[in-house]
């Protein structure tokens, strides 16, 4: 599930199409928004030491010059930045929340105490959402550890 989040989550249609919503100032000539997303990902995950590394390894496919990355990036809208964020964790947060939810359970598997901190963490759970989560032989929950 994790992957396949991941997959669609930088989906180049999807984000140029995101592009194409939310952007008031900027447009696509050459370079797509999804290509510059695409270079910044493999900075971010590691992959690449730097954009412009990130670039030359594409430069050919790109056929734009490494200015031209630098400008767009320079450029792009903080309301662009904004939704590109929100989008993505509305994507991911079933992943995210379904491990904490195994963490979680693991934590009252094996008996320990659950910090108030986490439910500050994630703000709308509650016991009786985790109560949804744990099968009904693991018997009551633990009590919370005050902070």
């Amino acid at each position: 599930m994790a992957r396949g989040v991941l997959e669609n989550l930088f989906n180049a249609d999807k984000i140029d199409a995101l592009f194409a919503r939310t952007a008031e100032v900027q447009y696509t000539r050459e370079l797509l928004f999804s290509s510059v997303v695409d270079l910044m990902g493999q900075v971010v995950l590691g992959v690449q030491p730097s954009v412009h590394a990130a670039y030359q390894g594409q430069a050919a496919q790109l056929g734009i010059s490494d200015q031209a990355v630098y400008d767009k990036l320079r450029q792009v809208e903080l309301r662009v930045s904004a939704e590109l964020v929100r989008d993505a964790a509305r994507q991911a947060a079933p992943v995210i929340w379904g491990a904490v939810a195994q963490c979680l359970q693991a934590m009252c598997t094996r008996g320990e105490m659950i910090p108030s901190r986490i439910f500050a963490r994630y703000p709308g759970t509650s016991w009786g959402q985790l109560r949804l989560q744990r099968p009904n032989h693991w018997g009551r929950l633990p009590r919370r550890i005050p902070d």
